[in-house]
């Protein structure tokens, strides 16, 4: 979780997750109703040694599950944006159960 740091929370959250030469730059909604549950996650994805856009992700819960869209990854890129998408919703759920814990 040390890789997201988190830039501004209210009914909308914001925060920035760096790994490995990629930056994440993301907004999410939880949904207060459900004790935490994400709602929504949209990600602007940067890469390569310039920080060039790549493309973004966003997700929505279906009900029982986020569904992704990831658009503009080139090809070549997308196994480890997967990857890496993989990685923030899990930094984002470990962050959201360690403030319901407090």
């Amino acid at each position: 979780m040390e890789n997201l740091k988190i830039n501004k929370k209210s009914e909308q959250t914001t925060a920035t997750y760096t790994k490995g030469g990629y930056r994440v730059e993301i907004t999410y909604n939880v949904d207060k109703k459900t004790g935490g549950n994400i709602e929504s996650i949209n990600m602007s994805i940067y890469g390569d040694a310039n920080g060039n856009y790549l493309g973004n992700a966003n997700a929505s819960s279906n009900g029982s599950e986020l569904t992704y869209n990831i658009s503009g990854v080139p090809q070549s890129k997308l196994s480890e944006v997967s990857a890496l998408i993989e990685e923030v919703n899990s930094a984002i759920a470990a962050n959201i159960a360690s403030e319901a814990a407090e």
